[in-house]
């Protein structure tokens, strides 16, 4: 690797595991799967995005925006479980010790140092893997049943018991389309408005070449010819015998369709990004000042506070000259409460209901942690058989060495034999207890009938 993290590198091991796991239903985690993703489909490589699902890590999800966060997520992925994917962070931190110790040595002493460290990493991980998984295994439990009696209890209390979970759900994916989804920066126009928009253009910049002075009069009547040979093109091709003027009822009938579109889109992309700010607002109430998860979010929300600023600003600066349903002029205050009015002008929005923000949130954070330790459960049940059936093909193949072993000739046995018996019988020992000890942790699989073989 010569060039650091560039997308070469990812999306070539992707693919490798792609062609190695065909049949396998793959999730990826990584720093920057946004990205990848986008990459990905960008490049004409979608089969690639489809055939594998790409997720942020939960802890490096907090610095990416708040859309990132609810397409990426682990803790929106469906699939993930409780999986942090902060798997390499606990190694990084393992070995962080190790960085002073091996400064001053060779390479060959280092590579010996960090061979050893990994290997003690890897054995402490096995040690305790039949008690770890079990342990997530019963959160995962607890957790469910907690989140499913706490959102029971929400739905009574503060929503009288008329929603249901089918209602969060549908919350859900409102919270997540909105987020996710971009408004479009610019409205689509049929040739009439945008005949209009050329129009203004052209009179703005006539008005302009009046006042002005010096060498910008020689660019502003090249900007007019040019505008005035578009205007031209578009009244030849639309049999326009004479130039509409600002007075016209067509011309005033299409600024009003064109002025409208450009305020429902406006629109569209305060309430987006209130609804940003909302939604990391409360993420960001979950954790203590300090902590650099916070720190991460509360970046996020200084970039959705900056955006909402200018979207103030702009919707102020644009002098609309029709359709006084749209404010004219707003304020911070004004588009921060997502009940406003103005925001009911969308079309798109559906009717509203008297649940309030905040409890919408909190049930779908509910329901989101209720469905992640759900399939927590089933990835641990997963896990207990594949440790079980990983002991008892490797106890299985030791025997069966073994035995083999006992019909030669006890003139044919070597030294050598010998002591890789005693090793091999000190290795059946060890797999044997650790057999039983997961039989006797791991209570649904105490029958062989659901022992899954390890391949």
């Amino acid at each position: 690797m010569e060039h650091g993290e560039r997308y070469a590198y990812p999306i070539l091991l992707i693919k490798k595991l792609i062609e190695d796991n065909p049949s396998s239903e793959l999730v990826i985690v990584y720093d920057i799967a946004c990205k990848i993703h986008s990459h990905l489909l960008k490049t004409k490589q979608a089969d690639i995005a489809e055939a594998v699902e790409l997720v942020l890590p939960c802890w490096h999800a907090y610095g990416h925006s708040a859309a990132c966060q609810v397409l990426f997520s682990t803790k929106w992925v469906s699939g993930c479980g409780l999986t942090d994917g902060e798997g390499m962070e606990r190694l990084w931190a393992y070995l962080r010790p190790f960085s002073a110790m091996t400064k001053e040595m060779t390479p060959a002493h280092r590579i010996d140092l960090l061979t050893d460290a990994l290997t003690h990493y890897r054995d402490m991980k096995e040690h305790d893997i039949i008690e770890s998984v079990q342990a997530r295994s019963e959160k995962a439990e607890m957790l469910a049943k907690q989140a499913i009696s706490e959102l029971h209890l929400l739905l009574q209390t503060e929503c009288d018991g008329l929603y249901s979970q089918e209602d969060v759900k549908k919350w859900m994916a409102e919270e997540k389309n909105l987020l996710a989804q971009k408004a479009k920066q610019k409205p689509t126009m049929n040739w009439k408005e945008q005949y209009v928009s050329k129009l203004q253009l052209y009179e703005n910049l006539r008005s302009m070449l009046a006042v002005c002075e010096g060498d910008r009069v020689v660019i502003l009547n090249e900007h007019c010819e040019e505008m005035n040979n578009e205007l031209i093109n578009i009244e030849l091709k639309n049999d326009i015998g004479t130039r509409w003027q600002a007075t016209d009822p067509e011309f005033l009938e299409n600024l009003g369709h064109l002025e409208k579109q450009q305020k429902i889109t406006l629109l569209k992309k305060i309430h987006q990004d209130v609804a940003e700010y909302s939604f990391l607002q409360e993420l960001r109430r979950k954790y203590s000042d300090g902590q650099k998860a916070a720190s991460r979010v509360s970046n996020q929300i200084s970039k959705a506070s900056r955006a909402i600023d200018k979207d103030v600003q702009r919707n102020n600066d644009t002098n609309f000259k029709t359709n006084d349903q749209f404010p004219r002029h707003i304020s911070r205050h004004d588009v921060l409460n997502m009940e406003h009015y103005m925001f009911s002008l969308l079309e798109d929005q559906s009717v509203g209901d008297s649940v309030a923000l905040t409890t919408k949130r909190k049930a779908v954070q509910l329901l989101r942690a209720a469905h992640r330790a759900i399939e927590e459960e089933e990835l641990s049940r997963r896990e207990k058989a594949s440790i079980v059936g990983y002991y008892t093909t490797k106890l299985n193949e030791i025997t069966e060495y073994l035995e083999q072993q006992e019909q030669q000739v006890e003139e044919d046995v070597s030294l050598h034999d010998v002591g890789f018996k005693c090793l091999l019988l000190q290795r059946c020992n060890k797999l044997q207890n650790r057999v039983s000890r997961a039989h006797q942790i791991f209570s649904e699989f105490g029958s062989p009938e659901y022992i899954v073989m390890y391949e």
